[in-house]
């Protein structure tokens, strides 16, 4: 960011050009990936007129991904437009690193807001063609990503046949390295459980993200981990991790993928308090998959007053889940809603309910994380 920013300055001092509009896009971009979302928001209004002026049509499409990326982290359902646009000018462009990339960016914000169902179309297709177009780079890129749409989907062995794909690339960039192994062992954790070996690989993803100072890499890293120590047995390593999630995320998306676990350690904890500071900032994401995972810890915390609105609650976010294709995520919500159903002495009906649940960790074939959550 200093680099970028000591570039902009220097070219600042000399007509606009080019060379200063692909440097303030670049400025831009670091500010949305960076999680300051309204400062990249402020940064575009101030420097839109030279990259629309003097930008080539990379720069262009570089500012408008920054700005639709910020708005969305600001909770702007529509921000997802820009994107569309992106790609719209990467095809009309005929570039195929644009195209792919496009593809790439778009399926990311569609599977945070919309769920796995709205994004996997669109990652499939980028693949696609960038394996017809042989951009290397970006087929990393959106095979990692199919990869996590289908983990949430409830796809397994798609996402292992992806993440294979991955690793027959000779080139492959190495800050995919930790993503790769965590999802493979997340899977593998979830259908047979884990051991020390697998406690062992985690702990050194986790250390080489931690490396990299950046929330993109960090809360993922602590989600793999999280999970794969509850399969392992280990709760209380697992919901450290679970702490440490709410503390680093805070209101930002970062927390969203890493919500169904995370609350059900914390509500089995008693710790659910702890989501208090983030709860309000996070319901500015008016879309559906955030807000059906808000909606379920609100159903939780009106356990104590009102168990029946608190099942009926995680039933209807579970359902929202389903719909929106994130079906892996609604099983900790059923299985909740299972148990709750039982204190009310409503036996058939968690009966009912645990059979849901059972019904789509077995199309993942996750074994493992049903007797974890069944177990309680």
């Amino acid at each position: 960011d200093a680099m970028l920013a000591e570039g902009s300055d220097v070219l600042s001092q000399h007509p606009p050009g080019p060379a200063l509009a692909a440097m303030l896009s670049r400025s831009a971009g670091a500010l949305w990936l960076r999680g300051a979302s309204q400062e990249a928001l402020d940064y575009v209004s101030r420097h839109r007129h030279v990259v629309e002026v003097h930008g080539d049509v990379g720069a262009r499409q570089r500012m408008m991904s920054a700005e639709g990326g910020a708005k969305f982290d600001a909770g702007d359902p529509t921000a997802v437009e820009p994107f569309r646009q992106v790609l719209r000018m990467a095809i009309e462009a005929d570039d195929s690193m644009a195209v792919a990339t496009a593809y790439l960016n778009l399926g990311e914000q569609l599977r945070t807001g919309w769920g796995a169902g709205e994004a996997i179309p669109v990652h499939e297709r980028g693949l696609e063609l960038a394996v017809q177009r042989h951009t290397g780079g970006p087929e990393q890129f959106l095979r990692g990503s199919l990869a996590v749409d289908y983990f949430f989907a409830g796809r397994w062995d798609d996402a292992l046949d992806q993440l294979s794909a991955v690793e027959q690339i000779s080139d492959r960039f190495s800050y995919l390295e930790g993503a790769i192994t965590g999802v493979r062992t997340m899977i593998a954790a979830g259908r047979r459980g884990a051991g020390s070996d697998e406690i062992a690989t985690i702990a050194d993803v986790v250390a080489e993200a931690e490396a990299l100072k950046d929330l993109q890499a960090v809360v993922p890293a602590y989600e793999i981990a999280q999970f794969v120590n509850l399969m392992a047995g280990e709760r209380e390593t697992a919901l450290r991790y679970a702490r440490s999630i709410v503390e680093r995320s805070g209101a930002s998306r970062y927390i969203i993928d890493a919500w169904s676990i995370t609350m059900w350690l914390l509500q089995q904890a008693g710790e659910l308090a702890l989501v208090d500071d983030v709860l309000e900032g996070l319901r500015r994401f008016e879309m559906p998959r955030p807000q059906a995972l808000l909606s379920s810890v609100e159903a939780l915390r009106l356990e104590a007053e009102d168990q029946l609105r608190a099942r009926e609650g995680l039933e209807q976010a579970a359902d929202v889940l389903v719909e929106l294709g994130n079906r892996i995520e609604a099983v900790p919500l059923l299985s909740d809603a299972a148990r709750i159903s039982s204190a009310l002495g409503h036996d058939e009906e968690a009966a009912a309910l645990r059979r849901r649940a059972a019904g789509l960790a077995a199309e993942a074939g996750a074994t493992r994380l049903l007797e974890v959550l069944e177990a309680g």
